[in-house]
């Protein structure tokens, strides 16, 4: 993978920033998508306040789930969320917050070509992932079959996480006046390769 920052973009690093090495090992690679069966969602567009629950077996939003407006404020109790198919997008303020352990999953039959990306333009997303079970540790995931899904942060929205951001095989791009932050904890980014651009603070 590579990476690339320009214009007024800000990178910053605790220890030592390497480049040009060899790449590290997959931390994840071991991990599956958990199984997951019907929708309870379908097609969603959020514009109001709204809590969802997983339980003990995954929460599933078919072909994708939309958050817009200052008033779209989502809570996700702790467990896991899939995206069957679909795209997340937040934007105009909206908020999605998912804390106390929670994980979103893009994913689709057979994980390839209907995989959808994420787009985050305005608002907040925070999510704290969960410290056990078998998607410890990773706050947001874009199957790692789907070459073709992205993962998108511009305009001046917060992406607030504790966990990791992974999309092995996504571009990952940041771009505009936002900014990206560990929310507590540790935030770890592992993709292909991104790009910061603009004013965005990481």
């Amino acid at each position: 993978g590579r990476r690339q920052v320009s214009g007024s973009a800000v990178l910053t690093a605790t220890n030592t920033l390497v480049q040009n090495t060899t790449a590290t090992a997959d931390p994840y690679a071991a991990r599956s998508v958990p199984a997951y069966s019907c929708c309870q969602q379908n097609g969603i567009s959020i514009g109001n306040a709204r809590t969802f629950t997983a339980g003990s077996t995954p929460y599933v939003f078919c072909n994708g789930l939309s958050l817009s407006g200052s008033s779209a404020v989502v809570t996700l109790n702790p467990g896991v969320y899939i995206i069957n198919q679909g795209s997340l997008s937040i934007s105009g303020g909206a908020q999605l917050v998912g804390t106390g352990g929670v994980t979103i999953i893009l994913t689709g039959p057979g994980g390839t070509s209907n995989v959808g990306s994420i787009s985050h333009s305005g608002g907040t997303l925070q999510v704290t992932a969960p410290s056990t079970g078998p998607t410890r540790g990773i706050a947001l995931w874009i199957d790692g079959r789907a070459p073709s899904s992205a993962v998108s942060i511009s305009g001046n929205g917060t992406l607030a996480l504790t966990g990791a951001l992974y999309a092995p095989s996504s571009v990952i791009s940041w771009s505009g006046t936002g900014v990206a932050v560990a929310d507590t904890g540790c935030f770890q980014v592992i993709g292909r390769q991104y790009s910061i651009s603009g004013g965005f603070t990481m």
